[in-house]
């Protein structure tokens, strides 16, 4: 009798891609910021929610979040015993 080998579901990483990055780029946009905005904002959540918002948003051009698909290896020699 032949045991079937349950095949594992993948697992994936979230990270960010760097692969076309450029610094200097990315900080000429940064500059590019108004960030007397977010200096002129009282309240201190509303402040860090718009530097989050601007910031990510370059960020995301620069360096954008990719998914990648880690598939587990087949090891036929370990079961459930």
């Amino acid at each position: 009798m032949k045991l079937k080998v349950l095949k594992l579901p993948s697992k994936y990483i979230i990270s960010r891609s760097y692969k076309c990055y450029d610094p200097v780029s990315f900080t000429d946009d940064l500059k590019r910021i108004p960030w007397n905005e977010t200096m002129s904002i009282d309240d201190v959540n509303a402040k860090l929610d718009h530097f989050i918002a601007h910031f990510f948003h370059v960020l995301d051009r620069h360096a954008p979040i990719r998914k990648k698909e880690i598939r587990q290896r087949h090891c036929p020699f370990v079961d459930k015993n």
